[in-house]
């Protein structure tokens, strides 16, 4: 399968569906944005496959922050998002652990 192919198009975050559309209209502002009335994240197709997977750790975050109804700044935002990514690539005994050794069936699957 192509990176593309594998690209998320739904994630569950604190119980509820998110949808993850890639848009190669979305406003040329913007690399990705998430419509909390919508439950919705939308991300600029075409990006990098690394661009993509930071814009959507991004618009997760948002989202957390949406669902929780916390308020994060803007640049805390990018932190957690980029401190995320870098922690797995850093750390792929973590991400593994965290992602594939969660138990008896706990299988991380495309």
């Amino acid at each position: 399968m192509s990176e593309q192919e594998l690209r998320p198009t739904t994630v569950r975050v604190l119980g509820i569906d998110i949808q993850i559309k890639y848009d190669p209209t979305i406003d040329p502002e913007l690399l990705g944005s998430y419509c909390p009335e919508k439950l919705e994240i939308s991300i600029r197709d075409g990006l990098s496959a690394e661009n993509t997977r930071l814009i959507l750790w991004h618009e997760l975050c948002h989202v957390i922050e949406s669902l929780g109804e916390i308020k994060i700044s803007e640049a805390g935002i990018c932190l957690m998002s980029t401190g995320f990514i870098q922690m797995m690539k850093d750390n792929p005994a973590l991400a593994w652990w965290s992602f594939g050794a969660l138990g008896p069936g706990w299988k991380v699957t495309p």
